[in-house]
């Protein structure tokens, strides 16, 4: 390959099958020049990324996975993109990383970049693995063979990464073109040569293009669909296919294509004595275990979520103070200083600096929670959690893996959401997000730990686990709804590769986890930020115009005091209107509600302002013994009980607390609030990312049906317990509780049907 002007980009795409390293290769290339975003018209995550090296500029973009570059109807959307991808874009260069270890099924991908005639260099990886199997791979003759540059690499050490990026700068050859028995190179020259005669195919790879159309590769046959006189020529020479060998072209070429592999593999390729992955093998015996495969998977998930609650929450008062005393009290302190209208002071502390204060305070337990699932997946874990999961997800009808974004709602419904995007089919896609909301994040746990501290001291624990339980219970029958509404079929069968247990690179684990967290508070930000200057703006504007640091009397109590009494099924009385506050402050993101119902209740009189002397070293000392106090005492705090733990964080005072209990009638009505809290509308943060996955009608969507389900079951929660105090009109409300779902799940369909949402 003759590279372009030093100062011109050139294109790199790196190939390879799943769980080769190639996400390792990809951040070791670009480091932190890289971006996330999707490939067009799917929500697939597209990785490109930049690497300077020696006066030259690559652009490297990180296909995804794939065992092999045929596309049908049945065909995961990753294979679809790569292969579209290689045939509609200008690439000057493809890495295609392999497996040493399973050299054999890694090499049936490379030949099908080879029939593509595209510049390649091999990167050989799991060199260490491929010897701990008694294999030994020569690579100067497998090199020799394939008619490209092969680098051994050894990526968890970033062993040949140097290596290759020295043969980039270099000219690069076109391989090779396999030569295939069964004569499959002279019926592809046929089709050839009456393709080159086509200016509308011109801009294919020509060879790859004929034994494309010999597979029935179906992407291969939309080019020539409308072309009478290619498909006349291909029905020929698959008929005489047919004839000579008694067998479907097809077939025929994978056979030649294997044939083609082992005659490589045996002149490059030493085996020795085989030494049997014991340890892997008996670990696997135990973990995908019919009986205790799953326990063992929920233990998991239960470690992962202690992890971010404990170790996130134990360092969270740092971040949480000190974005504090910066962009609130800070901002607020400067305003007075500079004389600044109070408005303007309310707006940029109580608005932006909330909103930059609520981002900030996420980053703990969100750090935990991508750092556990870094170091679930690098260890190998992670892929065995969806085999045994798979079983039970084919019952509601979802593939295994969805499994991972709905665990991943548990930490936080933002990177759940997100997550979806590794799901093959779109249905998935829209159920998963459906059901995601409904995994209690992390700061619903806040919400919880509160409440239960206050009403039920000494059955928490309990009310909340029933709590999570009962969510779970929820996102199961929306999937069950959703998949009849959109006529689902369930025929994605999970065929996965197991890999070894290794030890996770830490390197990759900082950097992978670096580049989620980034994401997330990039994705977090641009709508967290200017929703809570709003909020802060409307909580402290009264209706003569002005502004005040009391909110009893602001726009948004008012309009709440109004709202209140919708509420009032579900046991809220027209004076306990902070609660409806909290709903509406919740919607920006739940760790608001516990600060704007402290607030809220702590103030009996019309406008108290508390005078304090504005000290940033005071805070800081204070927010660096917390954590450390935290951390040192984080087993006392609850290390087997993520409830106890997490409640030391959420704390009220006395005398919000107090008031607090007042407000609320009875216990009932407390369950049915926490239920609402549980279930309804997600934060603004998740609603925008369904958006951005889904589009805005699903948002919709998702939005009326999670309100919806949440007043239903709260409703009839309350009027279920307080049934005796009022039979008539508590049966009365279940009733039309239980129509009124009905009704928004035939609105739901209907419109889905109408403007035909569930295509895919």
């Amino acid at each position: 390959m003759n590279h372009p002007d030093m100062s011109q980009e050139i294109v790199v795409a790196l190939v390879g099958n799943p769980n080769v390293g190639k996400t390792a290769l990809f951040n070791y290339l670009t480091g932190k020049k890289q971006k996330v975003g999707n490939w067009a018209g799917v929500t697939v995550a597209k990785k490109t990324g930049v690497l300077s090296f020696k006066n030259h500029t690559f652009k490297i973009i990180d296909l995804p996975g794939v065992y092999a570059l045929n596309s049908d109807d049945k065909t995961a959307m990753d294979a679809k993109i790569a292969c579209e991808y290689l045939l509609n874009n200008k690439v000057d260069v493809v890495i295609n990383l392999v497996d040493a270890a399973n050299l054999e099924r890694n090499l049936y991908l490379t030949c099908q970049l080879m029939e593509m005639q595209i510049p390649m260099v091999v990167g050989l990886n799991m060199l260490d693995v491929a010897k701990k199997h008694g294999v030994n791979i020569n690579a100067e003759v497998l090199s020799k063979k394939l008619g490209c540059p092969v680098v051994k690499m050894q990526l968890k050490k970033a062993q040949g990464v140097l290596e290759l990026k020295n043969i980039l700068i270099k000219k690069i050859h076109i391989p090779s073109i396999p030569k295939y028995k069964y004569a499959f190179n002279k019926f592809a020259n046929v089709l050839t040569k009456h393709i080159k005669q086509e200016d509308s195919l011109k801009a294919l790879p020509h060879y790859w293009l004929g034994l494309g159309l010999l597979e029935n590769n179906k992407l291969a046959a939309n080019y020539v669909e409308n072309n009478p006189k290619i498909i006349q020529v291909l029905e020929k020479q698959k008929q005489q296919i047919q004839t000579t060998y008694e067998e479907d072209a097809d077939i025929l070429l994978a056979d030649a294509r294997y044939d083609f592999i082992n005659t490589i593999c045996s002149s490059c390729k030493q085996t020795f004595t085989k030494k049997l992955s014991i340890t892997s093998e008996k670990i696997d015996k135990i973990v995908l275990h019919r009986i205790w495969g799953l326990p063992i998977f929920l233990s998991v998930m239960y470690l992962m979520f202690e992890f971010s609650i404990n170790l996130g929450g134990a360092i969270q008062p740092f971040f949480d103070n000190i974005s504090s005393v910066i962009f609130i009290e800070g901002v607020q302190h400067l305003s007075n200083i500079l004389g600044v209208p109070n408005w303007m002071s309310v707006t940029l502390g109580q608005g932006f600096g909330l909103g930059i204060n609520t981002v900030i305070t996420f980053i703990p337990q969100i750090a935990a929670l991508f750092l556990f699932l870094s170091l679930l997946e690098e260890s190998g874990y992670m892929i065995r959690a969806a085999c045994v999961m798979d079983r039970i997800m084919q019952s509601i009808g979802l593939s295994s893996r969805a499994f991972v974004p709905l665990i991943v709602g548990f930490g936080c419904n933002v990177p759940a959401i997100m997550a979806t995007r590794n799901l093959n089919h779109k249905q998935d896609i829209l159920r998963t997000i459906m059901m995601t909301p409904f995994m209690s994040c992390g700061a619903r746990m806040t919400i919880f730990a509160v409440f239960a501290t206050a009403f039920f001291p000494h059955h928490g624990a309990s009310v909340i686990f029933g709590l999570y339980i009962f969510g779970i219970l929820i996102a199961i029958v929306t999937g069950f709804v959703f998949k009849l509404i959109l006529k689902a079929t369930n025929d994605d069968h999970l065929v996965l590769e197991l890999p070894e247990y290794h030890m996770p690179n830490v390197r990759f684990i900082c950097m992978n986890t670096w580049q989620r967290l980034k994401k997330f508070i990039t994705r977090a930000g641009k709508y967290i930020v200017p929703i809570c200057i709003l909020i802060g703006v409307f909580n402290h504007l009264q209706l003569n115009g002005t502004f005040a640091n009391n909110p009893r009397n602001s726009v948004l109590a008012i309009a709440a005091k109004k709202i209140t009494p919708v509420l009032h099924p579900m046991g809220i009385e027209t004076g306990n209107w902070p609660a409806t506050v909290g709903l509406i402050t919740g919607v920006l993101a739940k760790e608001v509600v516990i600060g704007t119902l402290n607030t809220i209740y702590t103030q009996h009189q019309d406008d108290v302002v508390v005078s304090h002397k504005f000290n940033f070293l005071k805070k800081l000392r204070a927010a660096i013994y917390d954590s450390y106090s935290n951390i040192v005492h984080i087993q006392t705090r609850g290390f087997l009980n993520p409830f106890l733990a997490n409640s030391k964080n959420s704390h009220m005072n006395r005398t919000a607390l107090g008031n607090m209990v007042k407000a609320f009638s009875n216990i009932a009505s407390v369950f049915a609030y926490m239920l609402f809290i549980l279930l309804y509308i997600p934060c603004v943060a998740t609603i925008a990312v369904i958006a951005k996955e889904a589009g805005k009608a699903w948002a919709v969507i998702a939005s009326v049906w999670c309100v919806s389900i949440a007043y239903v079951s709260a409703v009839v929660c309350y009027q279920s317990m307080t049934i005796l105090q009022h039979p008539f009109s508590s049966c009365i409300w279940i009733m039309s509780m239980l129509g009124c779902i009905a009704g928004i799940i035939y609105l739901i369909a209907k419109y889905i049907n109408r403007t035909q949402m569930a295509e895919v």
